[in-house]
């Protein structure tokens, strides 16, 4: 017998029709858009949390609900972008996009992405900056709503100065921390962005996790298979973040499913959780840039606790023209979001150590 009735439900790419627990947040999102639907321009904002959070479940919800809002052109009830008293017709269409900025980094590599989203044929990689930005311009005739996630990874600033200036494009930016983000900013683009709606989505709690979970677990897997607290050993050992909890819990069933158990346990949760956080630390790491893997490199080689100047200088070695130690920095603490890098104290008390040395040497980075 098959335990898992729905396989979408346990997948963690495939977001619910609504993010139940998270209200507070969609509706901020859904202000945030709403002048999009009623014919005016809008910055954006600056979604920013933890990884498993929820933020790019919801920012694809958000979009695709005003997405849908604008085609239909139909009454819609006042939570999904419902037209107010001062709105003029409206636009006729909106395109949307989202680029996960881990795979597309480049000032190139993002407005080819750009284009191809509204119908424009992507550019040559050598195609100067300037040509990309007037490309899209000429294309620019409705609203364009832009999620870039993972937004801190973008290797060029000037790729979220264009976008600003551009009054059709409204735009949603995808963050670990806020503060940092704005701050690795260069300040002409930091100011434009310091008017952006910030919008934090907090670790999900106990509570909200194991909402989530009940509901997938109703919608894909047959009764009486996950008992409630199994739920609750899912939210322990999944540290509250929901990938890791949907993760956990379809490997368990699955588990359940092939020893001819008739319900899942505990104990079976605890077994598949160390395969889960290798498997999505493995899926992060396969993401680095040459940079991070290289800085990686350098933490579990050494073996210890290195404190930036430390670390900065045997980077130096290993990189021809390297970023500066601002954007080391950075990435080491980037890479701390998804348990490949940690640290402790601040400023120049802080020590950083490979979290893991699993994923050494197989991933290693040719010097330069």
């Amino acid at each position: 017998m098959q335990y898992i009735t729905d396989r979408q439900a346990l997948q963690t790419k495939t977001p619910p029709a609504e993010m139940y627990v998270r209200e507070a947040e969609l509706r901020d999102l859904r202000e945030t858009l709403r002048p999009v639907a009623n014919g005016h321009a809008v910055d954006g904002a600056v979604i920013y949390g933890p990884s498993g959070a929820g933020k790019t479940h919801a920012a694809k919800l958000m979009v695709g609900q005003l997405a849908d809002a604008i085609g239909e052109r139909a009454e819609q009830d006042d939570q999904r972008f419902g037209p107010t008293a001062d709105a003029d017709d409206g636009p006729a269409a909106v395109s949307t996009v989202h680029i996960d900025c881990w795979d597309y980094s480049s000032y190139a590599a993002i407005f080819n992405r750009l284009l191809e989203a509204v119908g424009e044929t992507a550019k040559p990689p050598n195609t100067p900056g300037y040509e990309l930005t007037a490309h899209l311009r000429e294309q620019l005739a409705n609203p364009f709503v832009v999620i870039l996630d993972e937004a801190d990874q973008i290797a060029d600033d000037r790729v979220l100065y264009e976008l600003h200036k551009r009054p059709e494009v409204a735009l949603l930016c995808i963050v670990n921390d806020y503060y940092e983000f704005m701050e690795a900013l260069e300040p002409r683009v930091e100011s434009r962005l310091g008017g952006y709606y910030p919008i934090e989505f907090p670790k999900y709690d106990t509570e909200q996790l194991q909402t989530i979970l009940a509901r997938r677990r109703d919608q894909g897997v047959v009764d009486g298979v996950v008992p409630d607290g199994v739920l609750e050993a899912v939210v322990d050992v999944s540290e509250n973040d929901a990938r890791k909890a949907i993760k956990n819990l379809r490997k368990a069933v699955l588990k359940a499913e092939q020893r001819g158990r008739e319900q899942v346990t505990p104990a079976l949760v605890r077994e598949v959780a160390p395969e889960t956080d290798r498997e999505l630390i493995e899926k992060t790491f396969s993401k680095l840039t040459r940079d991070q893997r290289v800085l990686y490199e350098i933490l579990v080689e050494d073996g210890g606790r290195l404190s930036i100047g430390e670390i900065y200088d045997r980077f130096c070695e290993r990189v021809s023209n390297p970023p500066s130690k601002r954007t080391a920095t950075r990435n080491l603490k980037k890479m701390s979001y998804y348990h490949i890098v940690d640290f402790s104290g601040e400023k120049s008390a802080r020590r950083y150590w490979a979290a893991t040395d699993e994923l050494y040497p197989e991933g290693k980075a040719a010097a330069d």
